[in-house]
């Protein structure tokens, strides 16, 4: 038996940002039908039980439920330490705000390292992707938020997201090797 290669695609990538939004909001509430259906596989299969639904849960859900709350938080600090600073007050070590603006801004500091890593070991990327973060950051997280409270107000409002049918323009070739 002969098998033809083809090339396939990797993804279908949106190509607008309301293609963009339904996109996420599908597969967000597709995280949390698949975390429900599943839901009493913690008693009975250990490792989709122990690890993979409450990782759906916590990281897929709870932390994009809360990442704007710190992000609040991490606003709130980083004006009072401006305010202290131009009161002429000093930076203490032990400072909740200070603390909390060293630490938020450590994050992005290890996604550039393992952006960094990342391009390592894919030497076919250019590093110039790596100018990207700052929107990662700063527009793409926002609205991976809003997609995650979207899909949780559904949820809990009974309402089923349409899956709907996405209208593919181009497709993302996977490199050849």
């Amino acid at each position: 038996m002969v098998f033809e290669e083809r090339a396939f695609s990797v993804t279908d990538a949106p190509d607008s940002l309301p293609s963009f939004m339904k996109q996420r909001l599908r597969w967000s509430f597709g995280m949390m039908q698949t975390a429900w259906k599943h839901r009493r596989a913690a008693k009975t299969a250990r490792g989709v039980g122990y690890f993979s639904i409450p990782d759906l849960w916590v990281t897929g859900i709870l932390l994009g439920l809360l990442a704007p709350v710190a992000d609040a938080v991490f606003l709130n600090a980083l004006v009072r330490t401006g305010f202290s600073l131009a009161q002429g007050e000093p930076l203490l070590a032990g400072d909740a705000s200070l603390l909390i603006v060293v630490g938020w801004t450590a994050l992005p500091l290890i996604d550039l390292i393992v952006l960094l890593v990342a391009f390592g070991f894919e030497r076919r990327e250019q590093l110039s992707l790596a100018l990207l973060l700052p929107f990662q950051r700063l527009v793409y997280r926002p609205l991976l938020y809003i997609t995650i409270y979207r899909a949780v107000g559904r949820a809990l409002a009974g309402r089923i997201a349409g899956w709907g049918k996405l209208v593919r323009f181009t497709r993302i070739q996977m490199p050849e090797r």
